[in-house]
């Protein structure tokens, strides 16, 4: 909880996290940039939630590649992407609202502006035009941690580790307080026993 808001998720690189009320059937999302103040972003959670799962869902693909004209690329491959979610709100590198939209080809490739995601490895290998740079390529077992990818720049080591360190120091003082409140609660049950 911050600013009697409920973080529920972070920008990988910590640059970001979004946050909704605690009440509601379909409640709010407010936006803060580098810990800053939460500030109104969007009207429905649901909303939110359903576009940050599409979006997770082509970064974490086992096959990802960007496409500088990827509708020049569905267009000339004789391709019609079907809609699967569009023009949804999602904070961008600029911090503001960017619409977005999802559209999956032959029920195979995940497309999200000019990203293509496949849940499937060494997609390249049937669909190279959609993955001339296949920078997925992850090893099998379990993921690497940011931190062992030998490519990841120093300061974005550096951020995401802050951000983790952040985020298990307020899960702590949060479970602290309830700790708090439980011994409270203990010395009143024993005062009520006593009488």
């Amino acid at each position: 909880m911050r600013d009697g808001k409920l973080t529920f998720a972070w920008e990988n690189q910590g640059v970001w996290s979004v946050a909704t009320e605690t009440t509601g059937d379909d409640p709010p999302v407010y936006l803060s940039v580098d810990d800053g103040p939460y500030k109104f972003f969007c009207d429905s959670l649901a909303q939110f939630l359903v576009t940050f799962c599409l979006h997770e869902s082509v970064f974490g693909a086992a096959s990802l590649s960007y496409v500088d004209d990827l509708q020049q690329v569905n267009q000339e491959l004789g391709k019609i992407p079907i809609p699967l979610w569009l023009d949804a709100p999602y904070p961008s590198a600029g911090h503001h609202s960017l619409p977005t939209s999802f559209h999956l080809v032959d029920g195979k490739v995940l497309q999200m502006h000019s990203w293509c995601g496949a849940l499937f490895p060494n997609a390249e290998q049937q669909y190279p035009d959609y993955f001339p740079n296949n920078s997925a390529h992850r090893p099998k077992g379990e993921p690497r941690k940011l931190w062992e990818i030998p490519s990841v720049p120093k300061f974005m080591k550096v951020q995401h580790v802050e951000m983790l360190i952040r985020r298990h120091e307020d899960n702590a003082q949060s479970h602290l307080n309830k700790a708090s409140e439980y011994r409270r609660l203990l010395e009143k049950i024993s005062q009520e026993s006593q009488r």
